[in-house]
């Protein structure tokens, strides 16, 4: 028995009230009183007793009444009420029960009855309380499991999603590497051969620089996107000379842009130097936003490349007169592997990466990217780039890889 239990006894009778009292306090009990229905109701408000002894008769509100309202209480509803009264007769035993009684002792009574009566709701109180904790803790446990679960099937769905794309990923780089590599061998072992007129042997050099520029930057693109997958990838800035690097991108594509006779022209270089930043990360923005542009100008036209301050930030802009794109395909070019056109017929090659590695490295570097187009009228590609400390080495990127680049992808057709 618990020491703190508490019987409230509701009874109109003094004597009543007593010889119960005295009775459940010798057994251990802790007992409250109340001499009518509305005290009743008060004291079991206030003290929250574990039984309730109710007499059924009682002037004023009777017993069946303060049942009624003590089941009607959402907080008092739980208590268990043994009904008092003298001989009951069948059809007001059937009341009492549907007032919410459990149990009732009719008067004169036996103290052993009454004793065992008692005990016996109140351990079986104890019993349903016991119960309602751990059904409540095996619910809690079911709704945390649940949630588990479903976070396993998200990351085993990932991980089938990141192995059926890493092996669509290596079959197209299979091709991508393996194309540039066969020509450049090809080439290179009829240098070899000897016996070349000059002409052919500049336009061969031409041709093998083009495709080794070219492998090179897709080499670097895919070890960049690995970096930043795996949450290796943190700026580490230093003072340079923006334009510079600016024009390093540009230089480093010209066999690009003359192999599709494409002019890239570059405004305001002078107003980017002495800009603290990762100079490799500015260098592979501007690469990939270049080398895009490039890509998709149509042959004999011009990208415009601009470079200036906005107050303490820098902004590059990239601009083609390529076919444009469509306002609801903006947000899909910069997810991995996306290309707008896709299937074995598409008109541009590349892994994919590279509008995804901008977006990764820009937000590394705390910038913003915006791009502006229409159907027609090409594209403007903005990013804005904060200057920083030196040696700040500010956000990096997850080490669980949020930008997934292994990830699930599909290609519009």
């Amino acid at each position: 028995m618990n020491a703190a239990e508490k019987i409230l006894i509701i009874d109109d009778e003094p004597q009543m009230r007593m010889n119960l009292r005295a009775l459940l306090e010798d057994i251990g009990y802790q007992v409250l009183e109340a001499g009518s229905g509305p005290e009743g109701l008060e004291r079991a408000a206030s003290a929250r007793p574990d039984l309730i002894l109710l007499d059924v008769r009682m002037p004023g509100m009777d017993g069946l009444e303060v049942c009624a309202r003590l089941k009607a209480d959402s907080d008092l509803r739980p208590i268990p009420v043994i009904f008092l009264s003298g001989v009951l007769e069948a059809q007001e035993k059937v009341r009492a029960f549907q007032a919410g009684g459990v149990d009732y002792v009719t008067k004169p009574f036996h103290f052993e009855e009454v004793e065992a009566r008692v005990r016996t709701r109140l351990d079986l109180g104890q019993a349903q309380r016991r119960l309602e904790a751990q059904n409540r803790t095996l619910q809690s446990a079911l709704a945390e499991t649940e949630t588990l679960n479903r976070k396993l099937i998200g990351m085993n769905e990932r991980l089938r999603q990141s192995e059926a794309l890493k092996s669509q990923f290596l079959a197209t780089m299979r091709n991508e590497i393996n194309n540039p590599l066969n020509a450049i061998l090809a080439l290179t072992m009829e240098l070899e051969k000897g016996g070349i007129p000059p002409d052919r042997a500049r336009m061969i050099g031409a041709l093998v620089a083009t495709e080794a520029c070219g492998l090179d930057f897709q080499i670097r693109n895919i070890f960049c996107a690995a970096e930043l997958e795996a949450g290796d990838a943190s700026p580490h800035a230093s003072t340079v000379d923006a334009g510079a690097v600016l024009q390093d991108a540009i230089d480093a594509l010209s066999h690009q842009a003359e192999a599709r006779a494409v002019q890239v022209n570059l405004a305001g270089a002078a107003a980017g130097a002495d800009f603290c930043t990762d100079p490799g990360m500015l260098r592979a923005i501007a690469v990939n936003l270049l080398s895009n542009a490039i890509k998709f100008s149509p042959e004999g036209g011009a990208v415009q490349a601009r470079l200036r301050r906005v107050g303490p930030a820098l902004e590059l802009e990239v601009e083609d007169a390529g076919r444009g794109i469509r306002a609801e395909d903006q947000a899909l070019i910069f997810e991995p592997f996306r290309q707008l056109q896709g299937g074995p017929a598409r008109a541009h090659q590349g892994q994919g990466l590279g509008l995804s590695v901008v977006q990764a490295l820009v937000d590394l570097l705390g910038g913003q990217i915006a791009v502006a187009s229409e159907p027609g009228r090409g594209a403007r590609f903005t990013c804005t780039i904060p200057e920083r400390q030196p040696q700040d080495p500010t956000r990096s990127s997850s080490a669980e890889g949020n930008t997934l680049y292994f990830g699930e992808t599909e290609e519009i057709d």
